[in-house]
Formats: structure tokens, C-alpha cells, sequence
């Protein structure tokens, strides 16, 4: 777009600014010659009569004439005065019109710069930034403003892109499962007469994927929280729910609960916060060491209810933790293939989706040892006032 584009795009509204600038400078300087004329006509009058006497009877014509001289000369000095003044007014509204039409091209300048760079950046090139520069004043904090979006703009592009490519490497690892036993099965022309072990490779394949399907709707609707169907949730009847249900995986790997729970009232979505439970504690069963004790404690926080779990394991270290919460990341399993790695990758994905829906925080660390602490904090509910 070239300079004479945006001068002829910016110029309606400057030259608005400057018309209605200069009509309010026209104006009080209209007012304040009307003033200055009535006040030289005032002062002249008053002079006279006191120079002349013209109220005072018996003058000689000789008097007359004088004072007719007096009265001219008087009218035409504030005349003179009258003309200097008006120029002088013309002039200086003149040069108003000119400062307002300069400062407001040169703001509405820079708008305008603001609005060209804005629309070059699309979604190939989120990485650039306006950077504006002059003064420091609404324009430059606005620019400053919108890099700001641009950056959380960016890093919420790249998220999901690595989203896509994880998600389709991680449909594609099941389906490709799938064909190979089937190719498998009809290789040679020939069906085998016994065809359970491609049949049951195919079905584990299938019920990998459901379950992907499956954590993936869950991460979509953990996005979108009903406020309408908030409820006040007891928070540890709501993890015991979810380590009963984990018991008999628990069990078969060696595990035991070290439990205590105190009684916990917060506000939320019943489904979600027992699903962000329940993959609270598989999680810590999955990936924790073969029979090591897992913690789980509930308990107040300040104004939130905190869900602390943690679970004994490989030494993690602190850039390896905050990768967790990210899609399709198992740790060091994240590179196997899904048919040896334990779940789908999307267990704390989801945990922490359903925390910031609802105003909480999901927290990881390294454990001394070995192993990870995973606190989820939501907020308690609002005491219910008991009338007396």
C-alpha cells in the first residue's frame, strides 16, 4: 500500500479535526472582537464627553469643531485598532488550523501504520511484531497491546499444531495396526483356518483408538464448562469414588493407597472435576514405580480445595514435568509406540483443561526420589448462610 493510499485514507478524518477545530477557534475570536469593538466604542464615548464637555449647553462653534475633530480621530483610531485585530485573529486562527491539521495527520499517521502492519500478519507469519515507535502515549500502548495478543496468539497456533501432528501420528499407530493384521490375514490369497491372533490384533488396535476418541471428547468438552450446572461437590468422596474405581489396576501392580482426606466443599462440574480425579490417580498407578505406595491427601488450601497425589518413579527433571500437561506427552514414554505406552497422553492434557474452566490451578513437581506430586487446587464453595 503506498503513502499516497493512506494519506487519502486517513485525510477525511484529519481534515473533520481541522474543520471543526478551526470553526471553534472562528468563533471565539468572533467573541472576542465583538467584545474588544464594544468596549472601544464604550472607552471613546466616555473619553469625549469627559474631554469635551459635549453635555454642557453654550459652546462657542470653535468648541464644535474641536470636538468633532476629537470624536473622528478617536473612531478612527478604534477602527485601526478594530482591523489590526481582526487580521491579527484571522491570522492566528490560520495557524491553529494549520497545527491541528499537522498533529492530527502525524497521530492519525500512525494509526494508520498500526492498521497497514496489522493486516499484513495472517496466520503464516504470527511471529512478527508491530513494535511501534514515538511517543509514549495511547497509540504505542495500544501497539503494544496487540504484540501482546500476537504473542498469545502465536503460542496458541504452535500448541495446536503440535496437537494435530500428535493426534494424527497417534490415530494413524492403531489404524496401521489394524491393516497389517488384516493384510496379514489375507496374504497368499489364502485366509488361515485358524485367524485369532490377527483377529485379536485388529480388536486391541480398535479399542486403542476408541479410547483415543474417547480422551479426546473428553479434552474437547473439559474446554466448555457449563456455569449453569455448577454444583457443590464433596472433593474427597469424589476421589475415593475415583480410587475405587483404579483399585483392581492398582492391585495387580503392586500398589497401595497411603489415603487421608479431609472433607472439602468446592463448586463445579460433577463429571469434570471426577474426571479430572480419576485421571489424577491413574496416572500416578500407571506410570508410578511397581509396587511403590502412592499419596493421595485432600485438603483446604487458603479459599481453594487441594487434591495432592504422588506417586514414586523415575528421577523427572523440571523442563521434563512442565511438558507433561502438554497433549500425546508420556514422559520418556512419549516415543514408544501407543501399543507398549501406558494410556493415550491426554490424561493431564485433560486435568488441566477442566482446572483453568474452573478458575484452578494444576500443579506438577518433581518428587525427592524419585517419581511426581500432581496437586490440583479448584475453589471451594461459598458457605451456605443458615437462618435463624
Amino acid at each position: 500500500m503506498t503513502v499516497r493510499a493512506r494519506s487519502l485514507r486517513r485525510t477525511p478524518l484529519a481534515l473533520k479535526l481541522t474543520l471543526i477545530s478551526t470553526a471553534a477557534f472562528t468563533l471565539a475570536a468572533a467573541v472576542l472582537l465583538a467584545v474588544e469593538y464594544a468596549m472601544l466604542q464604550y472607552v471613546v464615548e466616555v473619553s469625549i464627553d469627559a474631554t469635551t464637555g459635549s453635555s454642557s449647553q453654550g459652546q462657542a462653534p470653535n468648541d464644535l469643531d474641536g470636538s468633532t475633530a476629537v470624536f473622528r480621530v478617536a473612531h478612527d483610531l478604534a477602527s485601526t485598532v478594530m482591523l489590526i485585530s481582526a487580521i491579527t485573529a484571522t491570522v492566528m486562527v490560520a495557524l491553529a488550523g494549520a497545527a491541528v491539521w499537522l498533529v492530527a495527520r502525524r497521530s492519525l499517521g500512525r494509526v494508520a501504520d498500526l492498521t497497514e502492519l496489522t493486516r499484513r500478519i495472517t496466520g503464516e507469519n504470527l511471529d512478527e511484531r508491530l513494535r511501534l515507535t514515538g511517543p509514549r502515549d495511547e497509540i504505542s500502548e495500544l501497539g503494544d497491546t496487540i504484540d501482546d495478543m500476537l504473542q498469545r496468539l502465536h503460542a496458541a497456533f504452535e500448541q495446536q499444531d503440535r496437537f494435530v501432528a500428535n493426534a494424527s501420528h497417534e490415530l494413524r499407530t492403531p489404524l496401521a495396526g489394524i491393516r497389517a493384521s488384516l493384510e496379514q490375514s489375507l496374504m497368499h490369497d489364502a485366509v488361515p483356518p485358524r485367524p485369532e491372533v490377527a483377529m485379536r490384533r485388529a480388536l486391541e488396535a480398535t479399542e486403542r483408538s476408541e479410547r483415543l476418541l474417547t480422551a479426546l471428547l473428553q479434552l474437547a468438552r473439559s474446554r466448555r464448562l457449563p456455569t449453569n450446572q455448577l454444583q457443590t461437590i464433596d472433593l474427597a468422596e469424589t476421589v475415593e469414588a475415583a480410587i475405587d474405581l483404579v483399585q483392581s489396576e492398582a492391585s495387580a501392580a503392586g500398589h497401595s493407597f497411603d489415603v487421608q482426606l479431609e472433607g472439602v466443599q468446592i463448586e463445579g462440574d460433577t463429571v469434570l472435576v471426577m474426571q479430572a480425579a480419576h485421571n489424577l490417580v491413574l496416572n500416578a498407578v500407571r506410570h508410578g514405580a511397581t509396587s511403590s505406595p502412592i499419596t493421595v491427601r485432600v485438603s483446604c488450601s487458603g479459599q481453594d480445595g487441594a487434591l495432592t497425589i504422588s506417586n514414586g518413579g523415575e528421577t523427572l527433571n523440571g523442563e521434563t514435568v512442565a511438558k507433561l500437561v502438554e497433549p500425546f506427552n508420556r514422559g520418556a514414554a512419549t516415543r514408544q509406540t501407543q501399543r507398549h505406552a501406558a494410556g493415550t497422553g491426554l490424561g493431564l492434557a485433560i486435568v488441566q483443561s477442566i482446572a483453568v474452566q474452573h478458575d484452578g490451578h494444576l500443579d506438577l513437581a518433581p518428587r525427592p526420589g524419585g517419581g511426581l506430586t500432581a496437586r490440583l487446587r479448584l475453589p471451594r464453595a461459598e458457605p451456605v448462610a443458615v437462618s435463624t
